[in-house]
Order: structure tokens, then sequence, then C-alpha cells
């Protein structure tokens, strides 16, 4: 499983790209939790001339230390990455390989749509989460609804940058999401929550509540 995938992001030749990171670092090879609960959806490596990414534990990273944040984890490099690994928590992006710049994410992202369909294939989660704009594009376009449980929320740069009264409810989310089947309760999108909502809840059978904003969506 992660030769595969590792196989199919190394020979893909669609994009115009400064590296491949997913490859370089052996990201499946080396952190794929042995059953993948959550499927985690980010947007793209950081786009441009960086060495930052979120699985380069020699580079500083601001997802991972926004993450770190978020999750109120007293932890640096590895550990935060084990973190997630260890609860089945596999954290990816809707672009495999850093783009030249931010504008060509979009596209990139479309040309990137079969390999993340075979890794949500291969991987099997039970739970999909899709955080920010171009994650949440690229799981819509899959059309998996009706195969597995989906969460949308906005990226973790954006939440800890302009939103910070929704840490709280991502945190439990984090927290509770390994725990959820996928058969059970409705898709959740908290996107558009404003500060002082969240007092409605949506329980499913594991007994978690997630906090709702006006948009909830039905599985089909």
């Amino acid at each position: 499983m992660p030769k595969e995938l590792t196989s199919l992001i190394d020979s893909c030749s669609r994009c115009e790209v400064i590296d491949k990171p997913y490859v370089k670092f052996k990201v499946y090879e080396k952190w794929l939790p042995c059953q993948v609960k959550a499927l985690i959806v980010m947007e793209s490596p950081p786009p441009g001339l960086k060495k930052s990414f979120f699985y380069n534990t020699n580079s500083p990273d601001r997802l991972r230390r926004n993450l770190a944040f978020i999750l109120r984890l007293a932890r640096t490099g590895d550990e935060v990455i084990e973190w997630f690994r260890s609860r089945g928590l596999f954290i990816t992006n809707a672009v495999k390989c850093r783009p030249l710049s931010r504008e060509r994410v979009s596209i990139m992202a479309k040309n990137c749509k079969f390999i993340l369909r075979r890794e949500v294939e291969l991987l099997k989660p039970e739970v999909i989460i899709a955080m920010g704009l171009t994650a949440r594009r690229s799981i819509r376009a899959l059309s998996l609804r009706s195969m597995v449980r989906i969460i949308e929320l906005p990226h973790p740069n954006y939440i800890v940058r302009f939103r910070r009264d929704l840490i709280p409810h991502v945190r439990r989310i984090f927290h509770e999401v390994p725990s959820i089947n996928s058969r059970s309760g409705k898709n959740i999108d908290i996107e558009g929550m404003h500060s002082g909502e969240g007092r409605r809840c949506s329980s499913d059978r594991s007994g978690a509540c997630w906090p709702l904003s006006c948009a909830v969506l039905e599985k089909a």
C-alpha cells in the first residue's frame, strides 16, 4: 500500500513542481498508521522554494506548529506527527507535490484528484476531515458521501490567524474523531460558525457531540 501511493506520486508528471515531499520524506512508509481511522486532508505542501513540510521534522513548519497549538500539544517535530499516527489519524494533502506558487494550487488539485481517490480507496478511513477550501473542493469532487463520513473545517493556519474562537470545537473533534463510525451521524461543516454559536449539536451513535453551524450536510 505505501509503495503504491509513493509510486503514483513519483511517476506523475502532470504538473511542473518544485519537489515531491511525500516521496522525498517517505511519508507513507514512515508515518502511515496501521489502521487509518481518519484521513485529514489539507491543501498542499507550502508553495515555492521552501523546505517546510509537515513531515519534514528537520525544518520548522507552520502547519505542524499550529496543529500543536490547537491541540495543546507541548511537543515539537516528530512528536507532533507521532501524536496523530498513534491515534490512527493521517494527515495528507489534496495536492501531493510542492507547487511553484500558490496560484497553481487549484489546477494542481484537479490533476492530483486521481491520487487522492486512490489514497481513500487504499486507506479506507472511517472519517475524512477536509480542512480548507482546496481540501473541501477536492473531497467533494470524489463524491464519497455515501461511502464515508465527511467533516469540513477551516484550515488550521486560518483558524489560528482569524478564528481562534473555533479552536475548542476543532480540538474536541480531533480528540473524539477516532471513535466515530462511518455509518453514524451526519456530515458536519462548522466553517460558517460565528462566535457565540455552537450550542446546537448533533450526536451520533458513538456519543460524540459536534458543534454545528447553519450548514449541516446530510449523507447522500
